[in-house]
């Protein structure tokens, strides 16, 4: 007499290996997020390096970065975002997804802008932020902030900002 499987038994067995499937694709999705945050906040600290290297040589950084100043720069403005570092950087990081809502942006503040109080009013400061990261309970999470104003809950909302001063 022949020993087979039954029906059942193969359908179990589809059955299971389904579900270890979808564990392993949910695993897989949450590490590339996570790999993506971990990213940005890398190119944040290659940006800040640039930063700090471009001010070293020309003693301050630049008031405007865009045509018509006063805005933000982001990286979803293409080749154009922060190319005042490319001598200081072999190439300026962009997002790893760079659309929507997930870019970076860059923005620098005249002395005594928003009315920074609790610093230096007569220093002139930049912001340095990322749009969304993937993961919610993320440990990136620094914002920066200026006299009770954050970026991360005010006006633009940033998942992560830093704030440099001249």
């Amino acid at each position: 007499m022949k020993k087979s499987f039954t029906l059942i038994e193969i359908l179990i067995v589809i059955a299971i290996i389904g579900i270890i499937t979808s564990f392993i694709g949910i695993n897989y999705s949450a590490s590339q997020k996570k790999a993506r945050d971990t990213k940005r906040i890398a190119d944040m600290n290659t940006i800040v390096s640039g930063l700090n290297t471009y001010k070293r040589e020309k003693g301050d950084f630049p008031e405007e970065t865009i045509s018509g100043g006063g805005s933000w720069e982001t990286s979803i403005d293409g080749e154009n975002f922060l190319e005042f570092l490319r001598p200081y950087i072999s190439k300026v990081p962009i997002d790893p997804k760079n659309s929507g809502n997930y870019y970076y942006a860059y923005r620098y503040y005249a002395s005594g802008s928003m009315s920074c109080a609790d610093e230096n009013r007569s220093q002139p400061f930049i912001i340095l932020a990322i749009k969304s990261m993937e993961i919610e309970d993320n440990e990136f999470k620094e914002r920066a902030t200026c006299a009770g104003y954050d970026w991360g809950s005010d006006g633009v909302q940033f998942d992560y900002s830093i704030k440099i001063m001249k």
